[in-house]
């Protein structure tokens, strides 16, 4: 059976944004990112809530979804903490936006939001500036098969 469409839009996006300046190929796809000092700085990609509406019933049926997908970026540094998100930031929004459709993956991408936080536990704080990015796409289901249109 084909991977879910979710999948491959995890394991592109991780594709686009392994190798940007500020975090190198440290790129993970979890909600869990490690948070050694040899994996710092780091991206951490995946997906979470995703609203789904009928665009058409019957077969095939037709699932019109928007998803949040989110590319978290973690860093630890006892000075510029903020300096060193805002360049995360920007690496990763230039990348995103550089390629909306994901590959021609989906109808449209767009950030919807960037939430930035601190954690002082550990020996230095951490830094994780949080992209929450709107993925528009559709997946027309058959029996028992399933393709993006």
């Amino acid at each position: 059976m084909a991977n879910h469409l979710r999948r491959e839009i995890r394991e592109r996006v991780a594709t686009m944004l392994t190798g940007l300046s500020s975090t190198g190929s440290n790129v993970f796809q979890s909600h869990v990112c490690p948070l050694e000092n040899d994996d710092l700085p780091s991206l951490c990609i995946y997906t979470q809530d995703e609203e789904i509406e009928v665009g058409a019933s019957g077969d095939p049926r037709v699932y019109h979804s928007t998803m949040i997908l989110i590319a978290d970026g973690y860093a630890q540094k006892s000075s510029n903490l903020d300096d060193q998100l805002d360049q995360i930031g920007i690496e990763v929004q230039v990348a995103m936006a550089g390629d909306i459709d994901i590959y021609n993956l989906v109808k449209d991408s767009y950030l919807s939001s960037v939430d930035i936080s601190y954690s002082g536990e550990g020996t230095s704080p951490i830094g994780i500036i949080r992209h929450n990015y709107s993925v528009l796409y559709r997946i027309r289901f058959m029996k028992n098969l399933n393709q993006k249109v």
